[in-house]
């Protein structure tokens, strides 16, 4: 299986979970508060009001909210942030399927677990919100070879 096709097949079914659902869950609401402060010039706060701009101290990574707000800058929308880290999860997985095949010199294998990684539904449904866990699972797929 080539490599588009195996994006296509971990991408497609995940882009369309992300389009027709909510993204939004849980610590949401405070991220996108977080990026929104970031962007208005008041920094790493949850702050509602304009004029109070207290910073989060403690609690929180603020990789996380800025990176969001970096998504919303560029013109993201709460539905493309959440496709983009989709994406990039796919990619992370081709990354596996690569590095798999480097270490097992066997394309099927590798092939067959990238599918199983790819198309988990342990991953599948955290994949829509604006959460941490989508972007950690990447990062998980990228250093579990190291």
């Amino acid at each position: 299986m080539s490599n588009i096709v195996l994006f296509l097949v971990i991408a497609i079914p995940r882009s369309i979970y992300i389009w027709i659902t909510d993204q939004v869950a849980g610590d949401t609401p405070l991220y996108l508060r977080v990026s929104d402060n970031i962007l208005k010039g008041c920094g790493f706060s949850a702050s509602v009001g304009p004029v109070d701009c207290e910073p989060i101290v403690g609690g929180y990574f603020p990789a996380y909210p800025y990176l969001l707000a970096t998504l919303q800058f560029v013109g993201f929308t709460e539905k493309g942030i959440a496709l983009f880290f989709g994406s990039c999860f796919a990619l992370s997985v081709l990354y596996l399927r690569k590095a798999l095949e480097l270490t097992t010199q066997n394309s099927k294998i590798s092939c067959g677990i990238a599918l199983v990684v790819g198309l988990s539904p342990l991953t599948f449904g955290w994949s829509r919100f604006l959460l941490i866990e989508p972007v950690i699972t990447i990062f998980s797929v990228l250093c579990s070879l190291s």
